[in-house]
């Protein structure tokens, strides 16, 4: 009877160890995720990042950037529950983090770049922590498998997700970084070889940086982690705006090196007030504000590399 009794105190210890263990929050600024796509002759891959805050609906949220175009807004709750906005406001639950083997998620995925993978009902089909991960492939143009693991070393919640009408189709998500398929693909990974509307198209995350240390990198599909890197070294650069809050109808952008691209001025639900394109290589740029309302706005310079800052602006 001891040994039953010490048997099942040792259960309860190594059990509320293991998931007792601090939760990584996934919506936080200083990430990027990089995403490698392929389809028929076609290889590319984009970036994500999170920029400041915005509050729609008495909500925080994140903004969503890739290129230096705002693509929709990001919260998570004290729920651990992921959720995403897209620029017509439509929200979707990406994640949820905080759920138990068996348990039921409806993904509802707004950002979904086809009509194939909007609404998903999955089933938590395992949940461990680990150093690494072996990913499943239900796709004949692919590997069985890839095996990843995380470059700091860490010990990461991992949720495995299965569809709900389906035993081999699987999705992968880590606490703190998202679904394999990439961040706002939360879904993708059950049909990553994908058919919809006479298009083909596989996506997964390539490389993923906190605070311009690189985590994740998924090496065994492609060994250059290169939109993220010059992401990353665009990231130390510094912007800034004076005067800030702005007290008229004319403000200058300071830049640390000389800058051609554009600059954009969006808004607080993500809409565009104003696009300048600059080729003057300069450090010092005068803008002149349109007639628009007072407010909390973003600025985002994208340079003709692609690298982007940001810098968050009140007009008065």
């Amino acid at each position: 009877m001891k040994k039953l009794t010490l048997l099942f105190i040792i259960t309860i210890i190594v059990s509320s160890q293991l998931f007792s263990q601090t939760y990584r929050k996934l919506v936080e600024e200083g990430k990027i995720w990089s995403v490698y796509t392929e389809g028929i002759d076609d290889i590319s891959s984009y970036w994500i990042t999170f920029g400041s805050d915005s509050v729609i609906n008495e909500k925080i949220y994140k903004k969503v950037i890739s290129g230096g175009l705002t693509y929709g807004f990001i919260r998570e709750d004290n729920a651990q529950k992921v959720y995403f906005m897209n620029n017509a406001l439509e929200e979707g639950l990406l994640y949820d983090f905080d759920v138990n083997i068996g348990d039921t998620v409806l993904i509802v995925n707004t950002f979904s770049w086809t009509n194939c993978l909007e609404d998903l009902t999955a089933v938590v089909d395992t949940i461990f922590y680990s150093k690494s991960l072996t990913i499943t492939n239900n796709c004949e143009a692919l590997p069985d498998v890839f095996n990843t693991s995380f470059l700091d070393d860490s010990e990461r919640k991992i949720i495995i997700v299965r569809k709900i009408d389906s035993e081999n189709q699987l999705d992968y998500w880590i606490e703190g970084i998202g679904s394999v398929s990439g961040v706002l693909e939360s879904g993708g990974h059950f049909i990553p070889c994908l058919y919809c509307d006479m298009f083909f198209m596989y996506k997964y995350l390539l490389c993923y940086f906190e605070n311009s240390e690189q985590v994740y990198g998924l090496t065994e599909l492609y060994s250059w982690c290169n939109v993220s890197i010059n992401i990353v070294e665009n990231l130390k650069k510094k912007l800034s705006v004076y005067p800030n809050p702005v007290t008229s109808n004319v403000f200058t952008v300071e830049f640390e090196s000389p800058f051609s691209g554009n600059i954009i001025l969006v808004n607080a639900i993500g809409n565009t007030v104003l696009n300048k394109e600059v080729d003057s290589h300069a450090t010092s740029i005068t803008i002149n504000l349109p007639n628009i309302p007072k407010g909390l706005y973003f600025l985002i310079a994208t340079d003709f590399s692609g690298n982007t800052n940001t810098s968050k602006i009140i007009i008065n």
